[in-house]
């Protein structure tokens, strides 16, 4: 994948910084495709995208844990696109079974957050596949 980055700094001192950036530029080589990249990721009509994609994001991550709340989930706050949560069980007496209709949940014991599960925000379809997967059967 495409890994490259751009500096935000303020006007007062970013002369300095921008010098120390530009000497560690040759151990970041991007080529071609991450220029292109990183032009199209400034644009301002991308901006604009990724400005009004919070909105939506934002709803979908309402509505995802307004869903596991009344599955008995308790979500963590986050800023983020992805949340903690706390099934209402071990994660591990029904992974399998969800792994199985092709959900996956990522366990949180490797952060030092054994009770819980990271989940990703997701769109409404996925939302209700999730919630399917979820019930009782």
């Amino acid at each position: 994948g495409v890994r490259a980055a751009y500096a935000i700094a303020p006007a007062a001192g970013a002369q300095a910084l921008q010098a120390r950036i530009e000497r560690l530029a040759p151990s970041w080589p991007v080529g071609a495709h991450g220029a292109a990249l990183l032009a199209s990721w400034t644009a301002p009509d991308t901006q604009d995208w990724l400005a009004r994609s919070l909105d939506t994001l934002g709803h979908w991550k309402a509505l995802q844990i307004e869903m596991l709340g009344g599955l008995g989930w308790h979500c963590m706050p986050s800023d983020a696109n992805f949340f903690c949560a706390r099934p209402p069980r071990p994660y591990g007496s029904f992974s399998s079974a969800l792994r199985a209709q092709g959900i996956k949940l990522r366990d949180c014991a490797s952060f030092g957050l054994p009770d819980l599960v990271r989940l990703g925000v997701l769109a409404p379809a996925s939302q209700l596949a999730l919630l399917k997967g979820l019930r009782p059967q």
